[in-house]
């Protein structure tokens, strides 16, 4: 359903309403993008928002969160110091004790159990907001929907997303992009969010998660994803439309490595079409074997582009790691590749 097509009023009041049921859950049911700023996070609202979580994943939606973590006077000087190895545990004793201080046994069970998933899959961003000067906290509390017509939908009010503030008297108030006098307003705090997630808010710095932090996160993983992720579509991996038909050295050089069992080096003079040749043998390898995990390793910066052009011409999906070190990394943290499927 479009945004435009759903009974949304101006202002929501706890008093009146659950503002969660009434209006948060059918918006994320019907989002592609949900970003969310907000002074005080806790995995704990992920149970009272799961249908509509549930919604925005199969979607194939993804989810921007910045939050503040909640820091004691005895962690500030890491911040300000800003040594990476300092902030990195700071923020995981952090948010490791916000955990163990308010979350039960069943809680922790299931709504970190579908948080850590979240994360795991990269459907959440998490960014921590912090204030440069140490007698501030990152205290706003905006919320902002996107449809897949590109529809957008802000409410900003009192409402955080602890457990707490659904017993609170809260209220937000909502700006429609599609409604002339509201736009503005809903224009103005998106690009805010923006500014801010993007670290060009002087006022603040900005950390993402600490691989520390991930580990802590994959303990509340139980059994399967609590989710269903949209299926992928197969892409179709083609010769580009600028490529009629390759020449037939290129041809005799393809059918050599296919009759010696897909290895060998091809040899050929500078400006002969090596790189076409390559990516259309690695297609004719796809469509033999309806997978592959295509690995490119090049001497020197500048080439990345050159191939990253020409795999995208012929259609295939690119993870871009930039440098052995990054595959390394990810890779030890159980990422599978799958490249062109």
């Amino acid at each position: 359903m479009r945004f435009r097509d759903m009974n949304i009023k101006l202002i929501y009041d706890t008093s009146q309403t659950s503002i969660i049921d009434e209006l948060i859950v059918p918006l994320l049911n019907n989002s592609k993008t949900y970003y969310r700023g907000v002074g005080y996070f806790s995995s704990a609202w992920i149970k009272l928002v799961t249908k509509g979580l549930r919604g925005i994943v199969e979607n194939g939606g993804k989810i921007h969160i910045l939050t503040s973590p909640q820091l004691s006077h005895e962690y500030w000087d890491a911040i300000i110091n800003g040594e990476k190895a300092k902030v990195d545990d700071v923020l995981y004793r952090s948010i490791k004790s916000t955990i163990d201080k308010d979350f039960d046994v069943v809680t922790k069970r299931e709504s970190l159990n579908l948080f850590s998933w979240l994360i795991a899959d990269d459907i959440i961003n998490l960014k921590f907001v912090v204030c440069k000067n140490i007698l501030g906290n990152y205290h706003d509390k905006i919320a902002i929907f996107e449809d897949f017509y590109g529809d957008r939908v802000c409410l900003h009010g009192s409402l955080n997303d602890s457990l707490q503030s659904t017993y609170n008297g809260e209220s937000v108030s909502v700006f429609r992009s599609w409604i002339s006098g509201q736009e503005d307003y809903l224009n103005e705090h998106y690009s805010n969010f923006m500014r801010l997630s993007n670290g060009e808010n002087a006022f603040f710095k900005i950390y993402g998660v600490p691989e520390m932090l991930k580990e802590e996160f994959r303990k509340y993983q139980v059994g399967t994803r609590p989710y269903h992720l949209p299926k992928e579509t197969k892409k179709k991996i083609k010769l580009p439309g600028y490529i009629s038909n390759l020449n037939n050295y290129q041809e005799e050089a393809i059918g050599k490595l296919i009759d010696n069992d897909w290895k060998g080096i091809f040899e050929m003079a500078t400006g002969t079409g090596k790189t076409i040749t390559a990516i259309e043998a690695a297609r004719s390898y796809y469509d033999a074997n309806t997978k592959l995990a295509l690995i490119i390793v090049v001497p020197f910066a500048h080439l990345i582009t050159q191939w990253e052009k020409v795999l995208k011409d012929f259609g295939f999906w690119i993870l871009d790691f930039g440098t052995l070190f990054a595959v390394i990394k990810v890779l030890r943290y159980g990422l599978t590749l799958r490249i062109g499927i």
